[in-house]
């Protein structure tokens, strides 16, 4: 059996909120979109940690979660 592979990646993003809102776009046009009979279908759902807020994509047709990520302020 073969490991999943794994990325991890830290982006300096100068207004979070924006990119937060642009990536739920992205979830809702390609929800929206015809895809087919292989179509899977894409949600972000957020938690909340000690204050910290954490994303998750979560993958509707298969149950699983393709990706994590957080905002944080470090300056």
């Amino acid at each position: 059996m073969l490991p999943t592979p794994s990325w991890k990646a830290v982006i300096e993003v100068h207004d979070s909120q924006r990119l937060e809102q642009t990536l739920e776009k992205l979830t809702t046009s390609i929800r929206a979109q015809n895809q087919g009979t292989k179509a899977h279908s894409i949600a972000i759902e957020s938690s909340d940690a000690g204050g910290q807020l954490f994303y998750a994509v979560h993958d509707q047709t298969s149950g699983s979660i393709v990706a994590n990520y957080t905002f944080a302020d470090v300056t």
